[in-house]
């Protein structure tokens, strides 16, 4: 090989590659610095749909001004002849197509050549039924054509581009899973907190962080979890000094456990449940307890009546009335705030327990809490 790989060069470019799974913007860095180690004129990383020229994603260096969005959308078509052909390992386009073909198609002649672009490198990332994810770098007309520098480059990285894709898919998905997670435990009022063997708080939800702040039964000094002040319980403290103990021994345990916590006079503050986590046990100082907490204050988001027409086919009488009793409201409050007389509500109640398929306001109050509009 005529030309070595500066080994610095490589390990910075596969820091970028890496570090790109959760920081977007390092991977049009990683295609650069890419672009600059092939000595090419430029480089790109699109997923394409071949049989569509359907552009699903793509990253490129060139930010030339003729390199505008129609330029893009028309040689991604012109370049079907050659994105249809599968390509598992670093080819030229001579290679994948006869050099007369590729200098008499559209793609050349019309894309290519005017811009000087004459030489292509490039290896398919993945390749499903569906799209094509591939890497490719140019060379112009004065440059000379990609050799086996250039393919061994392409044999060191896309190994690792394989592997960052797969992380930075599952990268994705967790944290689609966790926005949905949060903004769902969030709406329903309930905190959650993560601490680790030494009570310290790892994580924490914006309801939890409410309650602390508030000093609702608990606080935080230092970020170590305590009873707040004129906070009072028998047994939150001894239960999880009893879980941290079990952890610290690899102890088994029965699963949750619940308690309380109440104020000076005995009024509650908030119900807890709190479990071991062993599954998630991964760095010494990671969480090993998780607790929810929710306090005794009445519901106050009220659910919104017109989604409660479009789940149940209530009319509109009817789900404002039901929106009132969800929360708590007896049949005569409902009334009072709805300015009807109690017959009348009486009369829509009858509509909604035959809605519901049931004859029990409890039942009523609970389908409705237990319904996707309590989150929406």
């Amino acid at each position: 090989m005529s030309e070595t790989i500066d080994c610095s060069e490589l390990s910075h470019l596969l820091e970028l590659l890496y570090e790109g799974v959760e920081k977007y913007g390092l991977w049009q860095e990683f295609l650069e610095r890419f672009n600059e180690m092939c000595k090419a004129r430029d480089a790109s990383l699109m997923m394409v749909n071949p049989g569509l020229d359907n552009v699903l994603y793509i990253l490129f260096t060139d930010t030339r001004p003729e390199v505008s969005s129609d330029y893009i959308d028309g040689s991604l078509r012109a370049a079907a002849l050659i994105n249809e052909i599968p390509c598992p390992v670093p080819s030229t386009i001579t290679e994948l197509i006869s050099e007369e073909r590729y200098l008499n198609s559209v793609l050349y002649r019309q894309y290519f050549q005017p811009v000087g672009v004459r030489h292509m490198l490039m290896q398919d990332i993945r390749r499903t039924g569906d799209f094509v994810m591939r890497l490719t770098v140019k060379r112009s007309e004065d440059q000379p054509p990609f050799g086996d520098r250039e393919k061994h480059i392409f044999d060191l990285i896309v190994p690792h581009l394989r592997r960052a894709l797969t992380l930075r898919s599952h990268h994705y998905e967790n944290q689609y899973r966790r926005i949905l997670f949060e903004d769902t435990i969030n709406r329903m009022r309930v905190g959650y907190i993560l601490l680790d063997r030494k009570l310290r708080i790892v994580e924490l939800n914006d309801v939890a962080q409410e309650f602390l702040q508030n000093r609702v039964g608990l606080a935080s000094s230092r970020g170590v979890l305590k009873l707040a002040e004129h906070a009072r319980s028998d047994e939150f403290e001894s239960l999880l000094a009893a879980l941290i103990e079990e952890e610290n021994h690899r102890l088994p345990h029965d699963g949750t456990i619940g308690c309380r916590i109440d104020n000076e006079i005995g009024e509650p503050l908030l119900n807890i449940a709190m479990r071991p986590i062993h599954e998630i046990q991964q760095v010494a100082h990671g969480p090993v307890v998780l607790l929810y907490l929710c306090d005794f204050s009445p519901e106050t988001k009220l659910i919104e009546a017109d989604l409660l027409r479009e789940i149940f086919g209530f009319t509109r009488s009817e789900a404002k009335l039901a929106a009132l009793l969800a929360m708590g409201e007896s049949s005569a409050e409902a009334a009072e705030k709805l300015h009807v007389s109690i017959n009348t509500v009486r009369t829509h109640l009858r509509g909604i327990y035959h809605k519901l398929g049931t004859h029990k306001q409890y039942k009523l109050v609970s389908i409705l809490n237990r319904s996707v509009a309590r989150f929406l």
